[in-house]
């Protein structure tokens, strides 16, 4: 670890408390933002912003440490002796790290080394560290949690000049309610979930749980941003987020999910970088479409009121939908 680090370890988390994130945003918003995540080392994915209308980029710790997460790569060094992430990607806009990376890579990926590799980056924001947290694995999760917890207040304090993005996870409401505050406690505003973990596994049921999940963390949190999202569909169930980081539009293309255009899925032809950002147009487009429960929530609050209609149990509604989970399944 760094002198710089070893310095600056002692700095208070309350200082953190006063702090405005730079990508905050407040009350509901027509625009969702969205965040492209970019692979460093696949030019086709790089500089979304010449092409698309977005808010920043994510870049993935995961791509700049050896395959089991012990140390860093030849990517790591090329960008810091360019003098950060900024100069290396040429881009002045904001640029967020993400500790989202497969769990095999987690137990090697220490606190201090994460903070070393923000310090090196120097990215606007960096989401907090990754746990695995099962569905049906409460203690397990637990564990993990509050693993979680304590190098997210590490981290804050080694890098008080950077802004931290709250990655809050849990196999249940209560974890997550509870995990949710924790963060709350450490100064941080903004706050993200990682959605295709869900979106991507199991029955039905557990699309609607992360979905409630989600719900439950939106409604504490001042700023909120879903993590793995791009299709329509998926969009539209979390409406209620103040934007999306999508790597949808490169996932779709190597595999041959073309959204846009009609290209055969075994065709050995290599991906442009047309195809990519195609989809990523279309991601931006759906997201420019997607409504906000929310609005309809204070709308119908508003003529309730207006008519001297009781409407809590309706705004109840609103905001579940058809999201709660089934009664077999349900855990509190």
């Amino acid at each position: 670890m760094s002198k710089y680090l070893e310095e600056n370890d002692h700095v208070d988390i309350e200082a953190n408390k006063q702090r405005e994130s730079p990508i905050l945003y407040s009350g509901i918003s027509p625009v969702k933002t969205l965040y492209p995540v970019i692979k460093l080392d696949e030019p086709a994915t790089c500089a979304p912003w010449l092409d698309v209308n977005c808010h920043g980029v994510v870049i993935k710790a995961q791509h700049l440490l050896s395959k089991n997460g012990k140390k860093t790569n030849k990517l790591f060094d090329q960008i810091t002796k360019s003098g950060g992430i900024h100069n290396f990607i040429e881009y002045q806009g904001i640029v967020i790290l993400s500790s989202i990376m497969p769990d095999y890579m987690l137990s090697h990926f220490s606190p201090e080394a994460y903070a070393d590799m923000i310090e090196a980056l120097s990215p606007n924001s960096y989401i907090t560290p990754d746990g695995e947290t099962y569905l049906g694995e409460y203690a397990r999760s637990s564990r993990e949690i509050d693993r979680m917890i304590g190098e997210s207040e590490r981290i804050i304090r080694l890098c008080p000049e950077y802004f931290p993005i709250g990655l809050v996870k849990g196999c249940t409401c209560h974890q997550n309610t509870a995990h949710t505050d924790a963060l709350l406690n450490l100064g941080i505003s903004q706050f993200t979930f990682h959605a295709s973990d869900y979106l991507r596994r199991g029955p039905f049921w557990v699309r609607d749980r992360a979905i409630h999940f989600a719900q439950i963390i939106r409604e504490k949190v001042p700023s909120f941003l879903i993590y793995g999202v791009g299709s329509m569909s998926s969009l539209k169930a979390f409406n209620f987020a103040d934007g999306y980081i999508t790597q949808s539009h490169f996932v779709n293309a190597y595999y041959g999910r073309k959204n846009c255009k009609n290209i055969d899925p075994l065709s050995n032809q290599k991906t442009t970088r047309n195809e990519i950002m195609d989809i990523l147009r279309k991601v931006r487009n759906d997201a420019d479409k997607v409504i906000d429960s929310r609005h309809s929530q204070k709308n119908l609050g508003y003529y309730c009121d207006l008519f001297g209609t009781g409407y809590d149990c309706i705004i109840k509604k609103v905001l579940i939908n058809s999201f709660e989970a089934s009664s077999q399944n349900q855990v509190m």
